[in-house]
């Protein structure tokens, strides 16, 4: 269990280096306030397709990663698993989610907000258990 929160920082530290590219690739607002939120997952849903996205009017956003948390039912935080500057670290985070949900682990989600119910994801950090 040890080994994997260690990981699961290592992991969280090299997604804080896209930091810089989540408001360029995310299509986030250079306004947008960055908070964090604490809790279990609810479930992760992955597009098959780039481009398919989440949401609906003005609630729309391309994303290809969608995960809800059971303590903000109301809220949707995303992110792209695209190639380029930023693909590994999206497939480190999805990997640390993906663990995180397997075995129920709390996490802490860094993300943009523009005042909307969807937010973009810039960090995702696994919380050890007392």
């Amino acid at each position: 269990m040890r080994k994997r929160v260690i990981i699961g920082l290592v992991l969280g530290a090299v997604v804080a280096l896209g930091a810089t590219l989540s408001l360029l690739l995310y299509g986030a607002s250079s306004s947008a306030s960055l908070y964090y939120v604490d809790g279990n997952l609810a479930y992760i849903r992955i597009n098959a397709e780039p481009g398919v996205g989440y949401g609906g009017g003005s609630n729309y956003v391309d994303a290809d990663v969608i995960v809800k948390l059971r303590n903000r039912q109301n809220d949707r935080f995303v992110f792209q698993l695209r190639s380029g500057g930023n693909a590994l670290l999206a497939e480190a985070m999805l990997d640390l989610l993906t663990v995180a949900y397997e075995h129920d682990y709390l996490v802490r989600i860094e993300y943009l907000d523009e005042g909307r119910t969807t937010h973009f994801i810039r960090d995702v950090i696994l919380i050890e258990r007392d």
